[in-house]
């Protein structure tokens, strides 16, 4: 079981998202693709981290809470202020990246979910899961499923009724962007074959590919030369 702790985690992504010298490569709206094929550098407001807000900020308070520190994994917690005596649903986060760069405490992950949490009325819980080339596949996936089972554990335990005492534990939704997206639809997958009802998964351009088309690709998908 994950061993957890609040505090300030050591964030795994790089904030300028290089992760090793690169070879020079093709510029594309202000992002750089190096031809080694290690994750791309570009602008510093992409790539900026924020920390967590638990003072809050616009009615939505976030802390971060380490799952395991031998791996690095960890999750930023988001919850409204103002409960107003209602439950919440819970939304299990998860940002893109291709797998291989940013992290759950960039700044444009950190906004989304704090308006998420605001506009929805719901716990979100975004994870920091481990990255390539470091951690490959399933790594990312294990650490997706890792945070749906503390999640699901604290409803056992109480253990964090300070973020959780109003949650809804029969509302959990899983929802990731593009790689993260991928990362979602597999957790729901496995939540389903080990027997764990979710209420739902929320995709975002998700993010699937592979070195070779599928069946459907080649019947589906537009002809080549």
């Amino acid at each position: 079981m994950c061993r957890c702790e609040t505090g300030r985690p050591t964030h795994l992504a790089p904030k300028n998202g290089r992760r090793g010298a690169q070879s020079s490569g093709n510029q594309i709206g202000g992002f750089v693709f190096a031809e080694d094929g290690s994750p791309p550098t570009g602008p510093a407001w992409f790539f900026a981290e924020v920390p967590a807000n638990p003072a809050s900020i616009d009615g939505v308070a976030s802390r971060d809470v380490i799952l395991d520190k031998d791996r690095g994994l960890w999750v930023r917690v988001f919850r409204l202020e103002e409960l107003e005596n209602r439950t919440l649903p819970i939304v299990i986060f998860y940002h893109g990246g291709g797998f291989v760069y940013m992290s759950a405490a960039n700044a444009i992950f950190h906004r989304f979910c704090e308006a998420l949490s605001r506009k929805l009325g719901a716990i979100v819980v975004s994870v920091n899961y481990r990255l390539a080339p470091e951690h490959r596949l399933p790594a990312a996936y294990d650490d997706g499923y890792d945070a749906l089972n503390w999640v699901r554990e604290i409803a056992k335990s109480s253990s964090d009724q300070d973020a959780f005492a109003h949650a809804d534990f029969s509302k959990i939704f899983v929802m990731g962007d593009s790689a993260g997206g991928n990362l979602a639809a597999r957790v729901a997958l496995r939540a389903a074959q080990d027997g764990i009802p979710l209420a739902g998964q929320i995709l975002l351009q998700p993010f699937y590919g592979g070195t070779s088309r599928t069946e459907s690709e080649l019947r589906l998908g537009p002809p080549t030369r």
